[in-house]
């Protein structure tokens, strides 16, 4: 195990020398016997040997999600989309899942678009064919995997789904804002209006 602890040390770069010297062979078993120590030196272990993300990641843990921003011997910091930097204990990520989104082979995207009840059959098909143009058109997203149905009349809004995927999840936000911008504009072409609620009101005399 102290073998391990060292090497463990070593990979960090840390001189593992001044350490014996200064603690002692006493100093060094008490310092090693504490409890959340050892556990992040697990975690660290964890970390060094399955390789669950690198520098630069986006992963997913707990509550917490961002890019990993420096992998440290206690603990690994995060960059939040917020802009805030967390500091998670390397114990953590062998209590729990760790999902890494930067290695998804794509990052499927889920919309409903609403269309207004005054447009008929042919606008609704040609909404459907602009969609699928502008998801195939952008780089970056699965060409095959596309789904765009007709698939209900909701209380104000005629509603297609839309499911794609995007392949390049390193750009995913960037490419679905792409994606959304082509969609506008191609309907704003063809006079294809989008849906807000409303409420029509009877009146009975």
């Amino acid at each position: 195990f102290g073998i391990a602890i060292i090497t463990i040390l070593d990979e960090f770069g840390i001189e593992i020398g001044p350490m014996l010297a200064g603690l002692g062979i006493g100093g060094l078993a008490f310092a090693l016997a504490s409890k959340d120590l050892i556990s992040n030196l697990f975690g660290s272990t964890t970390v060094l040997l399955d390789k669950p993300f690198s520098l630069g990641d986006w992963i997913k843990i707990g509550d917490y999600e961002g890019f990993v921003r420096e992998i440290g011997i206690r603990t690994t910091q995060i960059e939040t989309f917020e802009g805030s930097f967390i500091y998670i204990p390397n114990s953590k990520f062998t209590q729990n899942e760790v999902e890494n989104i930067s290695r998804r082979w794509a990052r499927r995207m889920k919309m409903t678009i609403g269309l207004t009840y005054n447009m008929n059959s042919q606008k609704i098909k040609k909404a459907k064919e602009l969609i699928k143009d502008a998801i195939v058109s952008e780089e970056g997203t699965s060409k095959e995997k596309i789904m765009i149905n007709f698939t209900e009349f909701g209380d104000f809004s005629k509603n297609i789904m839309v499911i794609y995927w995007v392949t390049d999840t390193s750009n995913y936000f960037n490419i679905v804002d792409s994606i959304n911008f082509k969609i506008m504009e191609s309907f704003e072409a063809h006079k294809i209006e989008f849906a807000f609620p409303t409420q029509t009101i009877e009146l009975v005399k």
